[in-house]
């Protein structure tokens, strides 16, 4: 048992040894919100952390005579009791712990590893282990996926509707990602992500416009080719993508049995509501505090103006697949522009000449006031050095 030096605490309680009794832990946990965990996983918990206190493997608080860190513990308890009695009732059974204990998944896991490190609290052939192997190893992953999922999202659906476009893309792949069984492989997750956002782009465009230049290179709605398009501006490769589409994202979607009367997004939610899972995974694109890490929320870029650097790289970029697509010689003027410019009264060429020498005389003679201020800043910064 919990033993207190008498003459440090004499002024809190005179007794030299004390734990909770079984009764006293179980109505503590019977009184956390929101659990509907039944009364028999309940008390399985409480016999856990009865013998665990009885072991001294939990400090006690002499202050407040309960378990110190109180909440990992009543955490570990029932989700070690909701392992071993296979209860599988409660659907996104972690997740409902977590948000009854106010605990967050990351010090949660800090705390369990630990209790697995120590000698005697749990048997090495506990069933809990592997699955919290399992479980730890998912959400790092998962966790990876979805702020890879974030970033992509915001650079390629227009502002206003990237909070939608980023549900439904992270439904979408947690419904074709979740139904592969055994999958924990990062690479194979990253292109279930990119056959998600191709599918997206090509049929969801009207309800999901996309930025500038997408928005004007995505034409069509060939899948495939916008998953090319995807692949090769995230460096992948193609044919591990195109084969990890074939073998996880198609027969997923094709399962859906989508109704067009339903949206897809509840159609998607829905669907990933119903699988099995100790987490609510969904709860990463709502920004669930308990399954996020601590201290990180991600913030959307919304409606920030863009840089004048990369409005401009856009801007370019647009014009050059605009005028590569119609096939037409620009370096040439049309014959309308031709009739209307030799009907325009008066001739304007004089005056465009002028104009383009006025230009070129301002470019040259501020072109060596740049070269000297880049000269004195960099001169600058060697003697700073």
């Amino acid at each position: 048992m919990a033993t207190f030096d008498v003459d440090q605490h004499n002024d809190v309680r005179s007794e030299t040894d004390y734990s909770p009794t079984f009764p006293e832990i179980m109505s503590r946990l019977v009184a956390l919100p929101n659990c509907t965990l039944p009364h028999w996983v309940l008390s399985e918990a409480a016999g856990l952390l009865h013998r665990w206190t009885i072991s001294q493997s939990i400090e006690i608080n002499p202050r407040t005579l309960e378990l110190t860190d109180q909440p990992l513990w009543f955490t570990s308890a029932l989700y070690c009791s909701v392992v071993n009695l296979s209860y599988t009732d409660t659907n996104h059974v972690l997740t409902e712990i977590l948000h009854s204990t106010s605990v967050n998944i990351v010090h949660w896991f800090y705390h369990f590893r630990n209790l697995r490190d120590h000698g005697g609290i749990l048997p090495p052939e506990s069933p809990v282990l592997h699955r919290f192997s399992l479980l730890q190893r998912r959400y790092c992953i998962i966790s990876a996926a979805f702020h890879k999922c974030f970033k992509l999202v915001d650079q390629i659906f227009d502002g206003h509707h990237s909070r939608s476009a980023s549900r439904l893309c992270w439904a979408l792949f947690l419904g074709a990602e979740n139904s592969t069984v055994g999958n924990e492989d990062l690479l194979t997750t990253v292109y279930i992500l990119i056959s998600a956002l191709a599918h997206i782009m090509a049929f969801g465009k009207s309800e999901y416009p996309l930025n500038a230049p997408l928005s004007n290179i995505v034409d069509d709605t060939d899948d495939t080719a916008i998953l090319t398009l995807l692949v090769d501006q995230l460096n992948c490769n193609l044919n591990d993508a195109l084969a990890t589409r074939e073998a996880h994202w198609q027969p997923w979607v094709t399962s859906l049995n989508i109704n067009l009367s339903v949206p897809l997004l509840d159609v998607a939610v829905g669907a990933v509501a119903r699988q099995p899972r100790d987490l609510d995974e969904m709860g990463f694109v709502t920004s669930d505090s308990f399954l996020l890490p601590p201290g990180i929320t991600p913030q959307r870029n919304g409606n920030t103006p863009p840089t004048p650097v990369k409005s401009t790289i856009s801007l370019v970029q647009s014009l050059s697949h605009t005028l590569a697509k119609d096939e037409v010689d620009y370096s040439q003027p049309t014959a309308t522009l031709q009739k209307y410019f030799y009907r325009a009264t008066p001739d304007p060429s004089e005056s465009i000449a002028t104009r383009l020498s006025l230009l070129e005389s301002t470019y040259y003679k501020s072109l060596p006031n740049y070269h000297s201020s880049l000269h004195t800043i960099t001169d600058e910064g060697q003697d700073s050095h």
